[in-house]
């Protein structure tokens, strides 16, 4: 049951369905809409309704891997095989090698006091993944990282539900209010560290509001109870659904991150986001043939020590049109160096693709001083650099 949990436990929705016996590709995916081949350099995945965006990875993982997949077939026989009683039986949801830390405890056997070591908790894998970058679609989620806005129902629209007669109602699965679907978030530690360098990212995700739960608001009665899973009765029970709670800003975005939260009449989401801290990715993932300064950050303190700099790529929607926010990381002291352009009307992996050829012909074009020296933390002056391939890209 670990090994489900840790590879697969992304979401309750996904746990679900991976119990079925007679599980099929089109529970998690459509086949025909995604391609998640290792060998090439993209891929990308279709999720079936209802899946949140969170399980992408957990769900790429089965669609690229035919190790991932038998286990998962495993799964739900398992559970409808007489004489393994309910227990399941699973194995590793690939082949190769891997480095695992796990939380256990050592047990003896004769003279050797630590003999055999049995897991409680699988905490990291460094297995990869079947894919270098990944994007997605899926449904929009009750609670996630997009950091969306909405407006509320009308006022009048609520009391004009409040007063219609509960007790004559029939109870649908697509009621809201009340009854709505609701998501409980948890944390969560990095599982993959293979995620950290790669770009996973969702694409053309649609941010209106649905007008049948804006309208629906508070029509329903008292809840009298909460389940896992997908709906699939009339009772009145609430559907609950179980994600990992988005990670916060890093320390150079959140300043930007707030002041647009602060602003009133505005959306944003994320074209960005990396297993690492769930906002950024590095920048050299989006951009090739960077110099080195311009890849890492090195210490001023400790020259050997160095970081990936990274780029948060956020899209801001007003009422007089969106634009697209750069934020790239500054060498030190948790700064950042920002631009912004307008958006174009086309899907997300577009405004990315827009990003990269801009930027990379911008830094290209730059007049720096390169210099000679040995030293690449010192051949090129990099915010002078940022700054001016920032500037190009505005007017891009």
């Amino acid at each position: 049951m670990e090994i489900v949990r840790f590879y697969f436990g992304s979401s309750s929705t996904l746990l679900s369905r991976l119990f079925r016996p007679d599980l099929k590709r089109e529970d998690l995916y459509d086949p025909e809409q995604s391609r998640v081949i290792p060998a090439r350099t993209h891929a990308h995945l279709h999720l079936t309704d209802g899946l949140p965006g969170r399980s992408a990875v957990d769900v790429a993982r089965i669609a690229g891997d035919k190790a991932a997949w038998r286990s998962v077939i495993q799964i739900g026989l398992s559970m409808a095989t007489d004489h393994h009683q309910g227990y399941i039986r699973t194995g590793f949801p690939f082949t190769g090698r891997t480095t695992l830390q796990a939380r256990g405890k050592w047990l003896p056997l004769g003279n050797h006091p630590r003999q055999t070591f049995v897991v409680h908790q699988l905490l990291s894998c460094t297995h990869p993944l079947p894919f270098q970058n990944l994007s997605y679609r899926a449904e929009p989620s009750s609670r996630g990282a997009s950091h969306e806005r909405s407006k509320p129902a009308a006022s009048a629209s609520r009391e004009a539900k409040k007063a219609a007669d509960v007790s004559t109602q029939t109870l649908l699965e697509k009621d809201a209010g009340r009854l709505a679907g609701a998501t409980f978030s948890f944390t969560e530690s990095q599982r993959f560290p293979d995620l950290i360098p790669k770009l996973v990212y969702r694409k053309q995700r649609d941010t209106r509001e649905d007008p049948q739960r804006t309208a629906a608001s508070s029509a329903s009665g008292p809840i009298v109870g909460l389940a896992l899973g997908e709906p699939a009765s009339s009772d009145r029970i609430r559907p609950a659904e179980l994600e990992a709670e988005p990670q916060s800003p890093p320390a150079f975005l959140e300043r930007v991150v707030e002041f647009l939260s602060c602003v009133t009449d505005l959306t944003f989401r994320q074209l960005t986001n990396s297993g690492e801290d769930g906002w950024t990715v590095p920048l050299e993932v989006l951009v090739e043939g960077l110099p080195l300064s311009l890849r890492w950050i090195w210490s001023a303190a400790d020259p050997s020590r160095r970081q990936r700099r990274r780029v948060a790529i956020l899209r801001v929607d007003q009422d007089s049109g969106a634009r697209v926010w750069v934020i790239v990381e500054d060498n030190e002291d948790d700064e950042c160096l920002v631009c912004s352009y307008s958006a174009d009307e086309s899907s997300d992996d577009a405004e990315l693709e827009r990003f990269r050829r801009g930027f990379a012909e911008a830094s290209s074009t730059s007049e720096v001083n390169v210099g000679t020296h040995d030293d690449p933390r010192l051949r090129v002056p990099t915010s002078e650099l940022i700054r001016a391939a920032l500037s190009r890209l505005s007017d891009y």
